[in-house]
């Protein structure tokens, strides 16, 4: 009966929350970030996801002793003051009495909702309906624009606590603690709200602001540049988009005075405008200052000025100022330190190099001399709409006047509209495309110039046919070799390098036949509607030396052609049919047997050929002749002798004679010798099977004269 009641009482007090949330609709469910307040007799209770929310919001505080007692009757004073708490009305004694049981009920609303003073919850009596103030945000300011980064700061009011959140350029919500420095840039949305913990009411500062360090754009000057001189000038200045610029002149070193765009400087001396850039969103500042001399005797000059840059062909002129007489001129190169004197105006420069030119001007009596430097640039190599031949062998490259004595020079290299790369003078550029090439002279800080050049690389006219030789081939013992021009093509050239001896065969005919072992290089310029191209085909003729294809020998000792400059070869060995082994060039083979020696040689590009020549070893060679000299005798001479040997069976013969130290010459067998003289007659005999070899040798002397 007892559990029957309490559930019964139990039900009674959820009819009458459920009553109340009616009565506060959305609001009601809306979930605390956190709960300020959680008795632990809640805890795995019916109302557990509930109260804790509804005692953050302030609707209801608890038991002095720190109890909710969920299972405790709600009475319908405590389902008023919810009420009223969660709407804001302020309760009163006066409105307590309009119930029939107003007697019964207390002043504070009842044990479980202490008054204010005590608790902050909600009594029948005076109540704080009030919302805390909104937060000061320092630190930062609304719409504020910073170069640096910001901390954003506040303080909470007594009674009452702050959570804020921070949004970057429209991302993501994120919490933020104050305090915190925000130093990245961007566009910056700071929430700080206020919540007051006797009634939950809250209050926002919202401030929008900006971190942007970027530095302030300089501004563009014209009419004066860093240490030039003028008669007289007018100097202005441009400001980009978000900038404003401020000006000073000094004259002679005197103080600075303020200075407006636009405005003409004509007294004579030397002066120094500072022109400041302020950019107007963070207030960063960039400060500019220029030298210059205003100098009305100095000559007047056209198509150049003092540490000008100009670009070949250039055509300079000069002439006095009024009152004025130019006395003398020279023009000194400094390159090849050659000058010129006497110097007429105009005068037109072809040479690119460093120049300096001198005058002497007679000013009212008064002796002045000036001295002007510039460059005359130029690029070579490439013209602007050029189209040029690309490939592996392709010719394209730039280069241009370097400066040595007061100038310097860097270039750019854009392909097919991307990034610019640095380019390097004389660099090849073999990869197709469009390409934009920059080089900027520069004379210290005074004065700097560009020149861009535009063209094209394309693939080159077509091959000419070739037959025998191909790109890095590999050829055996003698080669013929040939070519045909491509079709709509013409062979302007071609030529052939020996590279081993370094000699180079002009006007090359075709066919060529090719003897001399070594490592060659075929080249052609070909030439199609205009475009030259070249063709280039590195080859090796090989051969190997001291053995033959079926040969017999004693002992032998093969060699072959080793290549220098884009290949490698090596060798093995096999005897008696058995695993080949690694063979050196020039090791004596001796023993006995059958050998079959391959070589195989490489080129650089990957390219392989193989020669194999199989060979016999046998160890017996042949007897000397016997050569027997029948003649007339005169004493210990001959007056004539006929020299005769016989060949031993399987062997052959040949022989040379020499006379009175002669060089050897050959000798035939039964030859009458019958002139006067001293005579070495050598026969060798070889062994048809091995081609082993032994010699005789014989003197003799030829006398004719009378004993």
């Amino acid at each position: 009966m007892e559990l029957k009641q309490r559930h019964k009482s139990s039900l009674f007090r959820l009819i009458a929350l459920a009553m109340a949330v009616c009565l506060l609709g959305s609001a009601f469910l809306e979930r605390a970030a956190s709960a300020a307040f959680s008795p632990a007799d809640i805890r795995g209770a019916w109302p557990e996801r509930n109260l804790p929310e509804w005692m953050n919001k302030g609707w209801l505080t608890g038991y002095p002793d720190g109890t909710m007692q969920p299972d405790r009757k709600i009475t319908r004073e405590e389902v008023s003051i919810v009420v009223a708490k969660a709407f804001g009305l302020k309760l009163s004694p006066e409105q307590t009495a309009v119930f029939k049981d107003a007697a019964s009920i207390s002043n504070v609303g009842g044990a479980p909702f202490p008054s204010p003073e005590t608790r902050g919850g909600g009594g029948g009596g005076n109540q704080d309906t009030t919302p805390p103030a909104a937060p000061v945000v320092e630190g930062v300011q609304d719409q504020g624009i910073y170069a640096w980064p910001v901390t954003p700061n506040w303080s909470d009011a007594s009674g009452t606590t702050s959570t804020a959140t921070l949004i970057k350029e429209g991302s993501d919500k994120v919490s933020y603690t104050k305090n915190t420095e925000i130093a990245e840039e961007g566009s910056y949305i700071l929430s700080v709200t206020a919540r007051k913990n006797s009634n939950g009411m809250r209050a926002a500062t919202t401030i929008r602001f900006t971190i942007d360090s970027a530095a302030a754009v300089p501004a563009v000057i014209e009419g004066v540049e860093e240490g030039r001189a003028y008669s007289s000038t007018i100097v202005a200045w441009t400001d980009a988009p978000g900038m404003s610029s401020t000006a000073t002149l000094a004259k002679d070193g005197g103080e600075d005075a303020p200075f407006d765009s636009g405005t003409v400087i004509d007294e004579d001396g030397q002066y120094v405008l500072t022109v400041t850039t302020r950019k107007v969103a963070n207030g960063l500042t960039v400060q500019q200052q220029i030298l210059f001399t205003i100098d009305s005797a100095s000559p007047h000059l056209m198509g150049f000025s003092d540490n000008a840059i100009l670009f070949g062909p250039a055509e300079i002129a000069w002439a006095p100022r009024a009152g004025t007489q130019i006395q003398s001129i020279t023009l000194n190169r400094r390159n090849t330190n050659t000058t010129i004197l006497n110097v007429s105006s105009p005068k037109t420069i072809d040479v690119a190099g460093e120049y300096v030119i001198k005058f002497t001007v007679n000013d009212d009596g008064q002796e002045r001399r000036y001295a002007y430097q510039f460059i005359v640039a130029e690029i070579l190599g490439v013209e602007e709409g050029g189209v040029y031949s690309g490939g592996l062998y392709s010719r394209v490259s730039a280069s241009w006047f370097e400066p040595k004595i007061f100038g310097e020079v860097e270039a750019l290299l854009t392909k097919d509209g991307g990034s610019p790369r640095p380019y390097v003078k004389g660099e090849t550029i073999n990869e197709l495309g469009e390409y934009v090439l920059t080089a900027t002279w520069r004379i210290g800080t005074a004065s700097s110039e560009s020149k861009s050049i535009r063209f094209t690389v394309v693939s080159p006219p077509p091959a000419p046919d070739l037959s025998g030789v191909s790109d890095n081939a590999i050829l055996f013992d003698t080669a013929e070799i040939a070519w045909t021009p491509g079709e709509g093509t013409r062979i302007h050239s071609a030529t052939l390098d020996h590279r081993n001896t370094n000699t180079t065969i002009l006007n090359l005919s075709s066919p060529r036949t090719i003897h001399a072992v070594g490592e060659y290089v075929l080249k052609f310029r070909v030439i199609q509607d205009g475009l030259t191209g070249e063709h280039r085909y590195p080859f090796m003729l090989v051969a190997i030396r001291g053995v033959e294809e079926g040969g017999v020998y004693a002992t032998a000792t093969p060699e072959w052609y080793e290549p220098k400059y884009f290949g490698e070869v090596e060798a093995a060995l096999a005897k008696d049919g058995g695993s080949p082994r690694p063979y050196s060039k020039g090791e004596t083979i001796n023993e006995p047997g059958e050998y079959v020696l391959t070589v195989t040689w490489r080129t650089d590009s990957g390219n392989s050929e193989s020669k194999s020549i199989r060979f016999m070893i046998e160890g017996e060679g042949p007897v000397a002749p016997t050569v027997e000299l029948p003649g007339e005798p005169n004493v210990s001479y001959y007056f004539s002798v006929t020299p005769a040997w016989t060949d031993a069976e399987g062997t052959t013969s040949t022989a040379t004679i020499s006379k009175d130290g002669a060089s050897p010459v050959e000798y035939n067998k039964g030859t009458l010798i019958d002139e006067d003289g001293e005579y070495v007659l050598v026969v060798t005999t070889t062994k048809t099977s091995n081609g082993l070899t032994a010699e005789a040798t014989i003197t003799f002397t030829i006398d004719n004269r009378p004993v």
